[in-house]
């Protein structure tokens, strides 16, 4: 699943501190997930998607640029027990406007649609996130639902749902 420019790397505690650090409020803007308020929130959060990992239902993994192994972020599939799994994808802000995203995801999709039955792809992108907007373009999403949702946290989010075929 590497690429030229991406290495991918199954989630592990060995990143813990790069994810702690690069998963800011900035980059979770427009995500539901906040930023973590300590390390060990972020511990936490790294104990429930290796369970999912485990439990085979998600597949994340951290990326790394292949020449010199610095962290870029994440790609991840959640619901590959169904049909229509969900993508997601984040980039450290040092890393973003590369083309990171649209590589690692585009990747991804066609790894899971070589080893998985899979319908399609589900991407969720806030409105306001012009760069996600452009991602599930550029992979040819069509685009379905919106949704108005308030997280748990009180962020506001205005998601468009995008399938991906």
């Amino acid at each position: 699943m590497n690429t030229e420019r991406l290495k991918f790397v199954p989630l592990s505690y060995e990143y813990l501190d790069q994810y702690y650090e690069e998963f800011s409020e900035d980059i979770t803007r427009y995500q539901y997930p906040d930023s973590f308020k300590s390390r060990d929130d972020a511990e936490k959060f790294f104990n429930w998607f290796i369970k999912l990992n485990q439990e085979r239902t998600s597949m994340i993994f951290i990326l790394l640029d292949a020449e010199d192994e610095s962290f870029v972020g994440d790609v991840e599939a959640h619901g590959l027990d169904t049909d229509t799994p969900e993508l997601g994808v984040w980039i450290a802000k040092r890393h973003q406007n590369k083309g990171y995203a649209y590589e690692a995801i585009k990747s991804f999709i066609d790894y899971l649609k070589a080893n998985y039955t899979i319908e399609s792809f589900i991407y969720e992108a806030d409105s306001r996130n012009t760069a996600s907007q452009r991602l599930a373009e550029k992979l040819g999403a069509v685009k379905g639902e919106h949704e108005d949702i308030v997280t748990e946290s009180g962020k506001e989010l205005q998601l468009d749902t995008y399938y991906i075929k």
